[in-house]
C-alpha cells in the first residue's frame, strides 16, 4: 500500500486536515501521514470545526514532528511549505501545495481553504488509486497470459511425446487440457473487457491490452491444434513407423514450433522485439517441410500402400503444424506492435520484419 506524508511548518492545520481527507476519501487504499518541522503544537480548533463538518472527529489527532518518520519510506511528500526543504526522509516523489494560509482567515475563507484541500487531495487519490490498480490489472493480465502460454507450449510439447511413443493416455490428457486452455482464453478476454471499460487505457498500456487480446485468440488456436493432433494418434490404431515420421520431417517440425512458442513467450515478458523478430526466419523451416509434403507422403504411400491412413493423420498433422507456425507468426506481430507501436500486418515478405 502506498504510503503518504504532508508536512508544514507544524503539524495543526493543514497537513492534519490533509491527512484526515485521505483517510475519509481513500477508503483505506492509501496509507497517510503528516508531520511539522516543529512539534507540540495543539491542533487549530478551527480545523477540528472544520473536519467536524465533514464528519471526521480531528479531536483525536495530535502533533508530530518530521524526525518521527527517520527510516520509513514514503511513496510521497506533500509539502505545504513556501520552499524546499531538506527533510532528510526518504520518498519516491515530492509534491509543493502552495495555498495560502488560513490560520488567521474568517470563517468563510477558512472553509474556502479546506475545500481546496479536500479537492487536492481527492485528486492525488484518484491519480494513485487509478495507476495503481491499472498497474496491477495489467500485471495480472500478462501473468495470466504466460501461464496459457506456457500451458500450450506443453500441450504441443506432449503431442509431441504421444506421437513418437504412440502413448494415446498422454494424448487425452492434451485432450483434456484443452478445456483449462479454453478457460484460461475466457478469463483473459473478460479481464480485457474490463481494462477498457474501467480504466481506458492510452498509449503503451492500451497497446499492450489489445497486444494481450489477439495474442490470447492464438494461443487457443495453437492449443486446438495441439488437441486435434492427439486425437489423431487416438484414432489411429496402430503406432507410426518411425521411417514415416524422419521421412516427412514431422518431429523436426514439432521442435521448431515449440522453440518459436517458447522465443515469443520469452520476448513477451521481457519485451524483446528482436527475439520476436527472430521467429520470422524459423517459420520458413516449416513452410518449407510443408510444401514438401505432399511430394514426401505421396512416394512413401506409393512403396508402403498399407500405410495411407497412417500417412494422411501424418499429412494432417504436417498441416496442422504449419499453422502453428503462422499463429505464432501473428503472436510476434503483436509483440513488437505492443513495444514499437509498428504494425507488421498485410506487409510483403520482408518489408518491416528485417
Amino acid at each position: 500500500m502506498k504510503k503518504i506524508l504532508f508536512i508544514g511548518p507544524e503539524n495543526k492545520l493543514c497537513t492534519q486536515m490533509a491527512e484526515a481527507f485521505v483517510k475519509i476519501h481513500g477508503k483505506g487504499r492509501l496509507e497517510a501521514f503528516s508531520a511539522g518541522l516543529a512539534s507540540g503544537a495543539k491542533i487549530s480548533p478551527k480545523a477540528v470545526e472544520a473536519m467536524m463538518e465533514k464528519g471526521y472527529d480531528l479531536s483525536t489527532h495530535h502533533s508530530k514532528n518530521i524526525t518521527e518518520f527517520k527510516g520509513t519510506y514514503f511513496d510521497i511528500i506533500v509539502s505545504f511549505l513556501s520552499e524546499k526543504t531538506e527533510t532528510g526522509l526518504s520518498y519516491g516523489k515530492f509534491i509543493s501545495w502552495e495555498l495560502p494560509d488560513p490560520a488567521k482567515m474568517e470563517r468563510e475563507n477558512f472553509r474556502a481553504v479546506c475545500d481546496q484541500i479536500e479537492t487536492k487531495v481527492k485528486d492525488l487519490i484518484n491519480k494513485q488509486i487509478f495507476v495503481t490498480h491499472l498497474q496491477e490489472e495489467l500485471n495480472n493480465l500478462k501473468n495470466d497470459l504466460s501461464e496459457m502460454w506456457t500451458l500450450v507450449i506443453h500441450q504441443l510439447i506432449k503431442s509431441k511425446e504421444a506421437l513418437v511413443s504412440f502413448n494415446k493416455d498422454l494424448a487425452r490428457e492434451v485432450v483434456i487440457n484443452e478445456k483449462r486452455v479454453n478457460g484460461l482464453e475466457l478469463k483473459i478476454d473478460r479481464d480485457c473487457e474490463n481494462i477498457f471499460a474501467l480504466f481506458n487505457p492510452v498509449a503503451i498500456d492500451l497497446r499492450f491490452v489489445l497486444a494481450v487480446l489477439k495474442i490470447n485468440n492464438n494461443l487457443e488456436r495453437n492449443g486446438d491444434i495441439a488437441e486435434g493432433i492427439s486425437r489423431f494418434i487416438i484414432n489411429n490404431q496402430n503406432p507410426f513407423t518411425a521411417d514415416l515420421l524422419e521421412k516427412t520431417r514431422v518431429v523436426k517440425m514439432f521442435e521448431v514450433s515449440q522453440a518459436m512458442l517458447t522465443d515469443v513467450l520469452i520476448a513477451f515478458e521481457k519485451e524483446d522485439p528482436v527475439l520476436a523478430r527472430s521467429v520470422f526466419g524459423a517459420d520458413e523451416i516449416l513452410d518449407e517441410i510443408n510444401l514438401k509434403a505432399n511430394q514426401v507422403i505421396a512416394e512413401y504411400v506409393r512403396s508402403n500402400p498399407d500405410t495411407i491412413e497412417q500417412a494422411l493423420y501424418i499429412l494432417s498433422t504436417i498441416r496442422k503444424l504449419e499453422r502453428i507456425g503462422d499463429q505464432t507468426k501473428n503472436i510476434a506481430e503483436e509483440i513488437i506492435f505492443f513495444i514499437e507501436a509498428k504494425v507488421l500486418k498485410h506487409k510483403n515478405k520482408g518489408e518491416g520484419k528485417n
